[in-house]
């Protein structure tokens, strides 16, 4: 079992589609020398990636001695259960960005089912603004149909999804710093 989870976490990592992590990259360096922000989502596990990358963004680059990217992972428990008691868990990330959001900032979805309705209604959201709408995902589905660049680690294990997710966040986050 040991074996085989490594394995696959080998293989997708051979596999990752690095000119995608690359334009990952090129697009946060573009909103970072421009001043404007990224704001992170994902559920479950993604979030946790979410919230990491978000650091990375910001605290990293800055402890390198660049100035911080303006990063923030909406992934705060009140706002979250507040929005899908009162409204829907579907909006539980588009109604945080209503009032963040501006033209040419972009939010970057991590998503290992590459169908959460929540992360679709964000990144569809987003587009309608003129930021930019980034996936990651695991899986093609709705949640790469609604983004403008998809990074995909076509990979049906939610688990192994999540740590390459990990790699292309810090991935992302040294090319920042470089």
């Amino acid at each position: 079992m040991l074996e085989e989870y490594v394995a696959l976490l080998r293989d997708r990592l051979e596999a990752l589609d690095l000119l995608a992590v690359r334009r990952l990259g090129h697009l946060l360096r573009e909103i970072h020398s421009a001043g404007r922000s990224v704001y992170v989502v994902g559920n479950g596990g993604s979030a946790s990636v979410a919230a990491h990358f978000a650091l990375s963004l910001s605290y990293d680059v800055a402890r390198s001695g660049a100035s911080p990217l303006a990063a923030t992972a909406l992934s705060d428990a009140a706002a979250i259960t507040a929005i899908a008691n009162d409204r829907d868990f579907r909006d539980v990330f588009a109604d945080q960005l209503k009032p963040r959001l501006r033209p040419r900032d972009a939010v970057v979805a991590f998503s290992a089912s590459g169908a959460s309705a929540n992360i679709v209604r964000a990144l569809e959201w987003t587009r309608t603004t003129g930021a930019v709408a980034v996936a990651v995902t695991g899986a093609r589905g709705p949640v790469t149909e609604a983004a403008d660049i998809v990074v995909d680690v076509d990979c049906s294990d939610p688990a192994v999804a999540e740590d390459v997710f990990h790699v292309v966040a810090h991935l992302v986050a040294r090319d920042l710093i470089q």
